[in-house]
């Protein structure tokens, strides 16, 4: 087994929580690099890691059918895609109370 094989089993088997966690923590060591590396495309890749967190841990939430409104939801994506780095702890908290209490 090479250290692709190795990586790709560890991740199937952490739990959904830890995925986000990952992916969180990647994003943001990213964004970071880039601040202290390149400044210019800082603010570039800050909406694109935003709107990758969007489509990977927005998309495997389920919503709920009553409040799943247009309005809603769309307040609820756009909130997360432009304060990605306050919004995502505070989703992967609550996902952990329920998870867990």
């Amino acid at each position: 087994m090479d250290i692709g094989d190795y990586l790709a089993y560890k991740l199937r088997r952490l739990g959904l929580i830890s995925r986000f966690i990952l992916a969180y923590l990647l994003g943001l060591s990213g964004l970071a690099l880039s601040i202290n590396l390149v400044q210019e495309i800082a603010i570039i890749l800050y909406f694109v890691i935003g709107y990758m967190l969007n489509r990977y841990i927005l998309s495997k939430l389920e919503w709920h059918l009553l409040y799943s409104t247009l309005s809603n939801v769309s307040i609820a994506k756009l909130t997360s895609f432009v304060f990605w780095p306050i919004v995502y702890p505070i989703i992967i908290f609550q996902l952990l109370v329920v998870r867990y209490l």
